[in-house]
């Protein structure tokens, strides 16, 4: 329950708490810190992110530290393949680095203040959870009206589509709800 994931008899362990505690609280402590000083922050996401996935890299052409899934082939792919559950040092690595340069180009996009990000965007972004929660209901119910058996990635691409247009109103309607109700209110 604390290390690694698993099944007993009586418990079934998805995400285990200790190796996804360190990444929940980088979160937090980012978050702090973005707060404290927005210009500070600002400087260092984009070279945080490149430094996290140049070690993610190399960590995994070392032989991928913490990450208990050697590669198969000598392709890109399988290099890329990372074990997820419990996260390995270059899962976190690659991850949190991706999402640091991400949020770097976002951040550069908005910077001169006369741009602004789509509103998907800003949707999305402000309901995460709920949106976290509703695709699992949403994929399920579309696997079980239209995918009997596994389909092509050409298919994953167009349910992953279809699942962003039918949240983005949801997510619209939530966002609302949420900045409607005072913010002690369950």
């Amino acid at each position: 329950m604390l290390l690694s994931p698993g099944l007993s008899q009586h418990v079934i362990v998805i995400y285990p708490v200790m190796p996804w505690l360190a990444g929940a609280a980088t979160g937090m402590y980012f978050a702090h810190w973005l707060r404290l000083s927005v210009a500070a922050s600002h400087r260092w996401v984009a070279p945080t992110g490149a430094g996290l996935v140049v070690t993610g890299l190399a960590l995994r052409a070392a032989g991928g530290w913490g990450n208990i899934r050697l590669p198969r082939d000598e392709g890109w792919i399988e290099f890329l393949n990372n074990v997820k559950h419990p996260p390995s040092a270059v899962f976190w690595r690659l991850s949190l680095g991706t999402d640091l340069l991400i949020l770097a180009a976002l951040l550069w996009w908005v910077s001169d203040g006369a741009r602004k990000l789509p509103a998907p965007l800003l949707v999305f972004g402000q309901t995460p959870l709920f949106f976290y929660i509703v695709h699992f209901y949403l994929l399920a119910a579309g696997a079980l009206l239209f995918f009997r058996e596994a389909g092509s990635l050409e298919q994953a691409w167009l349910a992953w589509a279809a699942v962003l247009v039918c949240l983005y109103p949801l997510c619209g309607w939530f966002l609302r709800f949420k900045q409607a109700t005072p913010i002690d209110s369950w």
